[in-house]
């Protein structure tokens, strides 16, 4: 359906979509502030992640870490969010799906000057906002970066 969900997203009949699955779009942004620079390695680091390499931008790879994250978090047991909840099934990577799913570890860089970025900007569904936001309301999470963040050292793997 779209390149970012490509890797789990196997529905082979249009009917297999939600309504959400088909009308969600990457119109929801916010930056990631990292002046400690402990993100920015992880992002850089995407380029060469496997899991990566049909993504083109750092926002998208970001994009799909979130996805990852959250449906982490889901599996895990460790909200009360559920997908039914939110009408979604291929938006973010089905239910055991991360768990199954092997990610290849990719060495971490050391940032070159001209990779040192303070804000980087990241674009993804509207509806991954409205899931951290319950994510932050619980207590699992203190800000959207640390879920970027921790998608981002699964994707890579390094979790």
């Amino acid at each position: 359906m779209e390149k970012v969900a490509s890797p789990w997203d196997d529905a082979e009949d249009i009917r297999d979509y939600t309504d959400r699955d088909i009308t969600y779009s990457r119109s929801w942004s916010f930056q990631v502030h990292d002046a400690p620079q402990e993100i920015r390695p992880y992002i850089i680091a995407t380029q060469d992640a496997p899991f990566c390499s049909d993504l083109d931008t750092y926002s998208s790879a970001m994009d799909r870490a979130i996805r990852v994250q959250i449906a982490s978090v889901i599996d895990d047991g460790e909200t009360r969010v559920r997908r039914d909840d939110y009408d979604i099934k291929w938006m973010i990577p089905q239910r055991g799906w991360v768990r199954r799913h092997t990610f290849e570890t990719v060495e971490i860089p050391e940032l070159t000057e001209d990779q040192k970025a303070v804000m980087t900007q990241v674009s993804a569904p509207p509806t991954c906002n409205d899931i951290i936001e319950v994510f932050q309301e619980e207590g699992l999470y203190e800000d959207k970066r640390d879920v970027v963040f921790d998608g981002l050292k699964t994707i890579t793997g390094h979790s």
